[in-house]
């Protein structure tokens, strides 16, 4: 990770997702470079990138109904892509270390997501 997006990572969410997209991403690389078929593979990174870039627009978003939406889409995003490496991984496309790596990436981006979208809805009915 380069230093200038270190300084921008400033959240958990942020922090969480982000490492979500490069492992997803890393893997994604890899596996074209060994020319593995790429149907599946490229909805899982894509649902992955997806997640990742709807955490970006919460964080700019201007009102808390956008925050929650854009929190809503990741979360959508996220079980996306918890589908599709469900599927990778019960038809062999995945070694199991790297299905271990990136099914608890997931996870712990999930949690984070879902946590976030509670407090914002709890906030919303506060006001």
């Amino acid at each position: 990770m380069g230093s200038t997006s270190r300084a921008t990572m400033d959240t958990p969410l942020i922090q969480k997702t982000y490492a979500f997209a490069v492992v997803a991403a890393r893997w994604g690389r890899l596996r074209a470079a060994l020319g593995a078929p790429g149907d599946i593979d490229d909805a899982f990174i894509q649902s992955c990138l997806s997640a990742g870039a709807r955490i970006e627009q919460a964080t700019g978003a201007s009102t808390r109904e956008e925050f929650l939406m854009q929190l809503r889409l990741a979360d959508s995003s996220i079980r996306d892509a918890k589908y599709w490496l469900r599927l990778l991984d019960d038809l062999d496309e995945i070694a199991p270390e790297d299905a271990t790596e990136l099914h608890d990436a997931a996870e712990e981006a999930h949690r984070i997501v879902l946590a976030c979208i509670r407090t914002a809805k709890a906030k919303e009915h506060k006001i």
